[in-house]
């Protein structure tokens, strides 16, 4: 079956969010489970049981699933409900550091980074396109040389394209003047933030947090 696409702002920007809820859930499940094909099995099944959201899943009682959800096995089950609770409970600080994930693929030291795959305000300057596959370089220099990579979340990814489709329309509407206007004040490319910012910044800090796993 298909179903039309809204055709005001407010159902799409309900619609983009919604996918973003959904995304946050899958990477919840993606934290207990390594291979993909049970990362799609236990999505379908949460799905189909009504837990379409982190918050959702962070409530659910354990008797609640199916006998043989996870291969029946409660400790697993009672990990994913776990990690769904902690997320939930986030702090705003908790949530902004998640914007960018470093994921070790071996030992060495080599980190790749890939700053631009987002639409990211630039503070004085016109704002940063997005950079298609710069991501996806990254992670695979760092599996070629067994190194690590530090990239936006595609939650976060994705947030960024949003808000820059909204301005895009605003724009064109005559209610901004540039499409930048619309892009999260807070989410700003890491190469032009101001010194007194770095400490508190997840970008940074986990560019430091690496750099002193690997003297």
């Amino acid at each position: 079956a298909a179903w039309p696409l809204p055709d005001d702002e407010r159902g799409l920007v309900s619609l983009a969010e919604r996918i973003l809820e959904l995304e946050s859930l899958r990477e919840v499940v993606r934290s207990q489970l390594d291979q993909e094909p049970d990362q799609q099995q236990a999505c379908l099944e949460l799905l189909e049981q009504g837990v379409d959201s982190v918050r959702a899943l962070s409530v659910a009682k354990p008797q609640a699933f199916r006998e043989g959800f996870l291969q029946g096995d409660r400790a697993r089950v009672l990990a994913l409900l776990k990690a769904a609770g902690l997320r939930a409970s986030e702090d705003e600080a908790g949530q902004l550091a998640r914007r960018c994930e470093q994921q070790p693929v071996g030992k060495e030291p080599f980190l790749a980074t890939a700053p631009h795959n987002a639409f990211l305000r630039r503070d004085g300057q016109p704002m940063h396109s997005l950079e298609e596959y710069t991501s996806i370089l990254a992670r695979a220099m760092a599996s070629e040389l067994g190194g690590s990579a530090l990239c936006w979340s595609r939650q976060a990814q994705w947030g960024t394209e949003l808000r820059y489709s909204m301005g895009h329309r605003r724009k064109a509407l005559g209610e901004v003047k540039e499409v930048q206007e619309e892009l999260d004040p807070s989410n700003r490319d890491p190469n032009y933030l101001l010194p007194e910012e770095l400490p508190d910044n997840a970008w940074f800090n986990k560019l430091r947090a690496w750099t002193a796993g690997h003297k």
